[in-house]
Formats: C-alpha cells, structure tokens, sequence
C-alpha cells in the first residue's frame, strides 16, 4: 500500500553519525573496537565526536 497523495511525502531518518557510513556499520564497528580493547562504546562515540565530528574522510593535521 503506497500512498499516492502528493501531500503524504516519506519521512527520511537523518543518519545520526554521518551521511556516507550507515548508523548500523559505525556502531557495529564501535562494539567490535570497544570489545577488543576493553572500553565503553561511548568513550569511542566521544573520541570520535571530538576529533572529527563523526566524519570519516577527515585526515588529522598532525598525521600530514
């Protein structure tokens, strides 16, 4: 059933960390990363936060 009323438009979910990586790849990655190395996910989430605003093509300046 597909609405066909011009007025009903989809409600699209505004990925949360970033648009290129899908929500379920990044916080698989942070279980796998957390489990590994004995911490919360969300101290990663912070991390992340921090230094790149959740994107993940920025390159640090101090690694140029």
């Amino acid at each position: 059933n597909v609405p066909t009323d011009e007025r009903v438009t989809a409600v699209r979910r505004k990925a949360r960390y970033h648009s290129g990586v899908a929500d379920l790849e990044i916080e698989q990655a942070f279980s796998r990363a957390a489990q590994q190395h004995h911490v919360q996910p969300a101290l990663l989430l912070g991390v992340m936060k921090a230094e790149s605003s959740c994107n993940p093509t920025v390159v640090s300046k101090a690694e140029r």
